[in-house]
């Protein structure tokens, strides 16, 4: 007969085993998920990632992972489960916050939007994030004046990044204030001159402020990036038959 200290000995290390084998597993399915998603293959990355979460459903990088997956498939409603579940697990955490803020905003939820902004600059008072996550909210309002004022902030953060450059260029065009979009816009082009649409920007700004050499300049280079460009396309037609 067995002695029983043996038994319960072996009984240990099968359960060691086991359980090592199953953190194994959850340590896989979240590399696998990780990679799949750093080399934006975000449909392979959900796979693994809802095995990950199934196998451990208390990790924040995984729900976070996976809702971040799901946003870049542009199915909000199952971001919004997952950044959810990150949130309630880690609700101080920065990137979860504005992550959950930009996926209300995806779904027209825009005080949730500014509830998960707001929060998260409690929280990191000096990134740029929330304040373009505001700015956005702000312009889907129609408040100009606010979009501005937020993304001005952000430009002031972060001078180098070419969305927060192009979407305030982008706001001075619709609030009709073309001169002062400009800058902001040419500077965009400069860090990002694969972007079609900085360009078409800033082609209008200069043909609202009577440019019209350089909007023609501005919108040809537009459609020499995409030559599928309708908008800049049409813009340049009208600005040449001037």
């Amino acid at each position: 007969m067995i002695n029983k200290k043996i038994l319960l000995s072996m009984v240990m290390i099968i359960m060691l085993l086991v359980t090592g084998v199953a953190t194994a597993q959850q340590e896989n399915a979240l590399k696998s998920g990780l990679e799949a998603f750093n080399n934006e293959q975000y449909q392979q990355a959900v796979e693994h990632l809802v095995e990950s979460v199934a196998n451990n459903p208390d990790s924040k990088q995984a729900h976070y992972l996976l809702g971040l997956s799901y946003y870049r498939l542009g199915n909000y409603d199952f971001a919004q489960t997952q950044l959810e579940k990150a949130h309630q697990i880690a609700p101080d955490d920065y990137k979860v916050l504005v992550n959950l803020g930009r996926t209300y905003y995806q779904l027209d939820k825009y005080q949730a939007a500014m509830d998960m902004a707001n929060e998260a600059m409690k929280n990191d008072y000096g990134k740029p994030d929330a304040y373009a996550l505001l700015g956005r909210v702000h312009n889907a309002r129609g408040k100009l004046k606010v979009a501005i004022r937020n993304f001005k902030q952000a430009v002031k953060i972060d001078g180098e990044n070419y969305y927060y450059l192009n979407y305030l260029g982008y706001l001075y065009l619709k609030k009709g204030e073309y001169e002062k979009g400009i800058p902001h816009l040419k500077k965009a082009g400069k860090i990002n001159p694969e972007a079609a649409y900085i360009f078409n920007n800033l082609g209008l700004c200069y043909e609202n402020t009577g440019q019209l050499d350089k909007a023609k300049q501005a919108y040809k280079k537009a459609i020499e990036i995409n030559s599928n460009y309708t908008n800049a396309k049409v813009n340049l037609e009208r600005v040449t038959s001037q």
